[in-house]
Formats: structure tokens, C-alpha cells, sequence
């Protein structure tokens, strides 16, 4: 029975690594997709079939790892009142994934978080149980499939969703994860984001129903309270502006943080046909306004 159960594990092995790879998006993770039929975005770490199923993953800094296992627990999981199913964790491309399958009507998911300290991504599979009964293997084996490109870095000239001028002072500061886009002075790693001028893309996919100002008006808020103390002193701008010869919404607006430092927030909502696009930038000293405002006015949009 043994012998039968590794021939068949062989083959199956075989099968999906004899399949055409691809590369998730934004992140350094390579993946068999589960199916012939799926849709994928250059911007987006998503891949899957409308109504069908969705495989997401997201790179995050190694530093949150333990941050997240807590969060990507069964205990967790039940305490919050979802259905878990089961718990397990396995090695794959050697690295620890840590796998909660979790179900709720006709609709199951698995909450992954694959790495260590050296390496963490957070993987979702999501699909619809009603479709056909060994739905979530067929993805999960496709998952399990999944090698970690230890040697290129993320090219996020081809993900980003901005083309950032090339003759300034604020670069895109390496190890940057999606989500968390981060530009600063010479691309210099900040400890926070009130002690150094920033520039921070925000890229989404393309929500239905919305607007320039509606994208501003959902990001301004979370913006507004991520640090205590802040506070609005002053609104410069808000309204109508014009980005690589597109139509975008700005708000610029002037706060103050704890202590009476300044703060001067310049952002963008802009909604193009395949994403949503949030720039915010942060000037905490005046001579880094102009080039901001430079960053904006050359940058270019996909």
C-alpha cells in the first residue's frame, strides 16, 4: 500500500512540475498554476478564474514573520469565530508552510504563511465548494508546487503601476513589498515615516463604482489617523489635477504630529482602466517639497 501511495505521489509530482511555470506578480514566488484557464495581472499577486477560485500571495518583510504566525493560527482563527477545519504545516522548497483550512458555506479558503526569518510570503486560496468536490486539493497541490527564487530580486519596473521620473532624488528603497511601495531620499531605509519625507504607492485592483475623489476620499482618513496626534491644520488643495496628461484627483494638505512637527501630505487618487492607484507622499521639510512635487509632475502612468 505504501509502494502504491508513492508511485501515485510521484506521478503526481511529475505531472505538476512537468506544467508550464509563472511567476506571481510582486512577488520572487513561482507557481504551477492549478488549471489551463486563469487570469493574471502585472500589477496584481493574483491569479485564478472568475467565480471559480482566486490564489493570492503577498511577500512580507521577514521581520513580521512572528507577527503573522500568531495571526495565522487555528486558535486564532476560531476565537474570531470562523469554521476551522484543519491545521497542518508542511515543507516545501525548504521552506515551512503553515496551511489553516477554514469553511463557511459553499465557499472554503486556506490561510498560508509560507517562510521564516529569512523569507515570508502570505498565501490565500479562496474558491466556491460547490463547484466541483476535489476543488481545494487541485489548488493546494498547485500551491505546493511553488518555488522561491532565492537569487533575482523583484522587478518592480514591471509591477509597478507608475513609471517614477528618472532624475530624482527619491528612489524606490530596495526590499520593498507590495502594499508598502516605498520611495525615499536616495532610497534610504527609514525607521518611520514621520521622521524622513516619503513617497508611498498604494495600488489596488480596479474597484467598480468609483471615482479620482472617491479613491482620495477612502485612503485620506487611514492616512490621517495611522499616527496619534496627528492633526489637520491646514487644506491647501483639493480637487481636479493633471498627471502624465491624465485626469487625477489631489488632496495637499498640511498637519502637525506630537512635539508641533510639520508635516505637508501630497497625494493622488487616480483610477486607470486595470488598477487603482493612491500616491502618498509626505514632506517633513520643506526643501524636500519641490522635488515631491517634481516626483509627481514627471512620473508617468500605465
Amino acid at each position: 500500500m505504501k509502494v502504491f501511495i508513492s508511485i501515485a505521489a510521484f506521478f503526481l509530482s511529475l505531472s505538476i512540475f512537468s506544467q508550464s511555470r509563472m511567476n506571481i506578480s510582486g512577488t520572487r514566488l513561482t507557481i504551477v498554476p492549478p488549471f489551463e484557464k486563469f487570469t493574471f495581472s502585472t500589477y496584481f499577486p493574483v491569479i485564478g478564474e472568475d467565480y471559480h477560485y482566486e490564489i493570492s500571495a503577498l511577500e512580507i518583510p521577514p521581520s513580521e514573520h512572528t507577527i503573522f504566525s500568531s495571526q495565522i493560527d487555528s486558535v486564532t482563527y476560531a476565537k474570531e469565530g470562523y469554521a476551522v477545519v484543519k491545521q497542518s504545516k508542511i515543507i516545501i522548497d525548504g521552506f515551512p508552510m503553515k496551511i489553516v483550512r477554514l469553511r463557511g458555506g459553499n465557499t472554503e479558503s486556506y490561510r498560508i504563511l509560507y517562510g521564516d526569518s529569512t523569507f515570508s510570503a502570505i498565501i490565500t486560496i479562496s474558491f466556491f465548494t460547490n463547484k466541483e468536490p476535489d476543488l481545494g486539493e487541485k489548488l493546494m497541490n498547485s500551491v505546493k508546487s511553488i518555488k522561491v527564487d532565492r537569487i533575482n530580486k523583484i522587478n518592480w519596473s514591471k509591477h509597478l503601476v507608475i513609471v517614477p521620473p528618472a532624475n530624482n532624488k527619491f528612489k524606490l528603497v530596495e526590499g520593498s513589498f507590495y502594499g508598502r511601495l516605498l520611495f525615499t531620499v536616495e532610497g534610504k531605509q527609514t525607521v518611520s515615516l514621520w521622521d524622513e519625507s516619503s513617497i508611498i504607492v498604494k495600488q489596488i485592483s480596479r474597484p467598480e463604482n468609483t471615482s479620482n475623489e472617491k479613491i482620495v476620499a477612502q485612503f485620506i482618513p487611514d492616512l490621517l489617523l495611522s499616527e496619534k496626534g496627528l492633526e489637520l491644520k491646514k487644506v491647501i488643495y483639493d480637487g481636479t489635477s493633471s498627471v502624465d496628461g491624465k485626469e487625477v484627483h489631489q488632496f495637499i494638505a498640511d498637519c502637525t504630529i506630537q512635539g508641533g512637527k510639520s508635516i505637508r501630505f501630497n497625494v493622488i487618487g487616480y483610477l486607470g482602466d486595470e488598477y487603482a492607484l493612491f500616491l502618498q507622499t509626505t514632506s517633513t521639510n520643506e526643501n524636500d517639497m519641490p522635488e515631491i512635487d517634481r516626483f509627481i509632475k514627471e512620473m508617468k502612468l500605465k
